[in-house]
């Protein structure tokens, strides 16, 4: 089942749009559809299922007073799409759940009092502009043990002073990248392991397993312990 866009101004409810706070999305809910939340004047808190995979184009864009995103812990999300959060001023963190890979195109552009990010250990790719015009960023946690692609604007306007964290043993590979050795205040943590799952990289030859609770890298005939300590 998917959340389409619809013809609002056609619509009574298109008036009682904008008398919402809060939005909670009913299980079984598999997309939110383009543009669906668009300018939403006075929502600041939406609370998105676990079976929602895929947040479309332009979804919540221009929400500026949205405030609070709460995913449940058992998200299935994979795709946040292009200008989903665009111009969400008031958004002060973000958590992303395990299972998502992709953030679209200014997905969180200009929500300049975003001060703080997780990306989760499956993140892939964080398109053009993604993060552009977050100039408060303070912290930035990612998760994965294989750097995701970035590009030249994906933290455009973001000081590259911002402290990011990286999972143990994975820095060399974060400094190593074109844009993600941009940030020079990079540091590793022991970073959440509990819901990665096997993996491969097959561009570079690199696996990512889970053994007796701990995340092994696997890398042509040698093991590296994330957690810190090598095997």
């Amino acid at each position: 089942m998917n959340i389409e866009e619809k013809d609002w101004y056609a619509s009574e409810w298109y008036y009682i749009l904008y008398q919402v706070n809060g939005v909670w999305i009913s299980e079984g809910i598999t997309s939110i559809g383009e543009a669906l939340f668009y300018d939403m004047q006075t929502l600041s808190e939406v609370t998105i299922p676990s079976t929602v995979t895929e947040i479309r184009a332009r979804a919540f864009e221009n929400c500026r007073k949205l405030k609070t995103i709460h995913f449940a812990a058992n998200s299935q999300l994979q795709t946040i799409g292009d200008w989903a959060f665009y111009n969400c001023h008031n958004l002060r963190s973000l958590v992303l759940p395990e299972g998502v890979t992709t953030i679209g195109d200014a997905a969180f552009y200009g929500c300049n009092y975003l001060t703080e990010i997780t990306l989760p250990s499956t993140m892939q790719k964080l398109a053009d502009n993604a993060f552009a015009l977050c100039p408060r960023m303070q912290k930035m946690y990612v998760n994965a043990l294989v750097p995701p692609t970035i590009d030249a604007k994906t933290f455009e306007d973001v000081d590259r002073a911002t402290p990011v964290f990286v999972p143990r043993g994975t820095m060399e590979r974060y400094q190593a990248d074109t844009y993600w050795s941009e940030f020079f205040n990079m540091a590793e943590y022991d970073a959440p392991s509990g819901n990665l799952t096997i993996s491969a990289d097959e561009a570079n030859g690199l696996h990512k397993v889970v053994r007796d609770g701990q995340v092994i890298i696997l890398r042509g005939d040698k093991e590296y312990n994330v957690m810190g300590q090598a095997l």
